[in-house]
């Protein structure tokens, strides 16, 4: 039996894993607080970075994502990565949610049952565990097919995700570790108004600044950072300022925490690891240092031979390990990482976690792939999800890589080089890459090379 849907023919009985692409969900919970016009940005920014996950898929797999990614680029990618089937579907239409997306589209929920049905024991796995996913895994699961979920928890354990991925959970399970997990920076969560301000004005008042976090927040959207070399007037005033301007400030819990000014010059001032719990085993996966604007906006990640030292490597592992076994106990399974400000004063602090697959994750699956197991020991990888290319915007992927062939991997026949993982968002004059060098030099050389191209 054949399958056909959009142009594009199943063999029911070859996949072992279906990919949702459902970056957005995770955005769900702080959109209501944004205003349309940063709702309609917001969404369209997620739903064009999922041609990403192209680079996390096995072979035998299909990937569901907001829109189709195009044809030349996944022809591409799939190259690079010697897949041979793996299929790309996409609903006809869709708002918010990918998940809500496929249950309403009926010839593609039909399409997702009879591919579980003729490969049973596939996995369904995704971007992250959100309540819109475990609604398709529900309603998947009440026609008795039979599939597995290896990357989310159990049904009874589900809120885990949400809670422990939150602002205010990851303060109140962490502040509850001790050693060797690192102590917090000070702060408070509260969802009344006085009292944020008045947190807010105690830290300006007595230390470098403050940070604010709406509980939802995500890759810098609903923080806002306030550095009291920059008041100019009455601190209150100044926050109260801040929080009537956005309403994530004013509905929901709210972390407030003194500011830490952030060593640069280690890991650029944002260390961080991501693990993954699977099998009842906590399994550190990679140390990195994150890109972050001075805003707090999440960009991209360094990691690979030499990218952390041995000492700060250790200090990762024990939180992560730590964190990852209370995690457990609660019964949370699949990926997760943790976020640290490496400060001036030589201290290491968590500030927060998220319980999903991460903005790196695709990065560290594709090196693998293309370099082997022992990548991280040989090789130096960098990337940006979300950089500026002007000059490119709105230009189709096949004249692109033209003008960067000479850059692209594997250049001069070595495992190094630029590759492009995110073009959706050229329609709006952004895309995303990674690329591989052999040290540190030479993947920032190969980088620049490119980015003086962009703009």
């Amino acid at each position: 039996m054949i399958l056909t849907i959009y142009n594009q023919f199943v063999e029911p009985s070859r996949f072992e894993c279906i990919f949702i692409a459902n970056l957005a969900e995770i955005s769900l919970g702080l959109i209501p607080f944004l205003e349309p016009s940063e709702v309609e940005v917001e969404i369209a920014e997620d739903h064009a970075l999922s041609d990403r996950f192209i680079f996390s898929l096995p072979e035998n797999s299909i990937l569901i994502t907001p829109h189709p990614i195009d044809k030349y680029f996944w022809q591409d990618s799939l190259a690079l990565l010697s897949r041979k089937n793996v299929l790309n579907f996409f609903p006809k239409t869709i708002e918010k949610s990918v998940c809500e997306a496929v249950i309403n589209d009926k010839p593609l929920f039909a399409t997702l049952v009879a591919t579980i049905k003729n490969n049973p024991g596939l996995s369904l796995i995704s971007y992250a565990g959100t309540k819109e996913f475990f609604a398709l895994i529900d309603k998947l699961q009440s026609l008795n097919l039979q599939f597995f979920t290896p990357e989310v928890p159990e049904s009874k354990n589900r809120w885990t995700a949400s809670f422990f991925g939150s602002k205010s959970g990851f303060r109140q399970a962490a502040s509850a570790l001790d050693s060797p997990f690192p102590s917090l920076p000070p702060g408070i969560i509260s969802t009344d108004q006085s009292e944020i301000i008045g947190a807010a004005s105690h830290f300006l008042t007595t230390s470098d600044g403050c940070v604010l976090k709406n509980n939802r927040g995500l890759a810098g959207a609903g923080l806002h950072i306030l550095r009291t070399e920059a008041i100019t007037g009455d601190p209150g005033q100044e926050v109260a300022a801040v929080v009537a301007k956005h309403h994530y400030f004013q509905k929901t819990p709210v972390v407030v925490e003194r500011f830490i000014p952030p060593d640069m010059s280690i890991c650029g001032g944002a260390p961080n690891i991501e693990l993954k719990i699977a099998g009842g085993e906590v399994t550190p996966l990679y140390v990195c240092s994150m890109r972050v604007t001075a805003e707090g906006v999440f960009q991209g990640v360094e990691f690979g031979k030499d990218a952390v030292s041995d000492n700060l490597t250790q200090v990762l592992i024990s939180a992560g390990e730590k964190y990852g076994q209370a995690l457990l106990d609660y019964g949370y399974n699949g990926f997760f990482e943790i976020d640290f400000v490496q400060g001036l004063d030589s201290k290491t602090y968590p500030i927060e976690s998220n319980l999903r697959r991460t903005g790196g994750t695709h990065a560290f699956e594709l090196a693998g792939k293309l370099i082997g197991p022992d990548f991280l020991k040989t090789h130096y990888i960098v990337t940006n999800n979300r950089v500026a290319a002007s000059k490119f915007e709105g230009m189709p992927y096949q004249s692109l890589k033209t003008q960067l062939s000479d850059l692209c991997y594997p250049l001069n026949g070595k495992k190094i080089g630029l590759i492009l993982t995110i073009i959706s968002p050229l329609s709006f004059g952004r895309l995303g890459y990674v690329v591989i060098g052999t040290d540190r030099k030479e993947a920032l050389d190969i980088e620049k090379q490119f980015l003086s191209r962009l703009n």
